[in-house]
């Protein structure tokens, strides 16, 4: 918008259009309004004019109806966007997150601390994808691990449930050096 052409006058349009937009909308136009009123300064919402066939003082006191509304409705705006970037950013790092060189404790403490930041900009994330997330970051190698893991848990499930005694157990030693004595 051309910052000549911007004038108190154009505001109240601008402030319905967004009000529209959430629910307690109206209500904050309309306090606006009576703030103004308190001032003796409504005139400037009430009527259309071009701000540069105004004098000094009005233009001034346009001026500053514009900054204070723009205080009061950007700042909810400006509140909504950044959560939204932040949203954007910490999901895409999760969504990212991979092991690399961390251990295991600091790759669940960095996935748990993400995961938190998002449920407190309301990006709730499912367990299901937290578990996900999780195996997929892992490395490469505890990944082969896992997948084998997994393998012989289903394999002992599939025997307990058909009634035939436990199937072999293959020891898996993750990070431990075999220690013969």
């Amino acid at each position: 918008m051309d910052m000549r052409s911007l004038s108190a006058s154009t505001l109240p349009a601008c402030a319905e259009a967004e009000a529209e937009e959430r629910p307690d909308g109206d209500a904050v136009v309309e306090l606006f309004y009576f703030i103004c009123c308190k001032y003796n300064v409504q005139h400037h919402l009430d009527v259309v004019v071009d701000p540069t066939h105004e004098s000094i003082v009005w233009r001034n006191d346009d001026l500053t109806i514009v900054l204070c509304m723009d205080g009061v409705i950007a700042e909810e705006l400006q509140d909504l966007v950044n959560q939204l970037g932040c949203a954007i950013i910490l999901g895409s790092e999760f969504r990212n997150m991979v092991q690399c060189d961390l251990s295991i404790a600091q790759y669940t403490r960095r996935l748990k601390v993400l995961v938190g930041v998002l449920g407190d900009i309301s990006e709730h994330i499912t367990n299901q994808t937290i578990t996900l997330q999780l195996i997929r970051g892992l490395s490469h190698k505890l990944q082969a691990r896992s997948r084998l893991l997994l393998e012989e848990i289903a394999a002992n499930e599939c025997a307990r449930l058909d009634g035939h005694p436990k199937a072999s157990s293959t020891t898996l030693n993750v990070g431990q050096a075999a220690h013969h004595g």
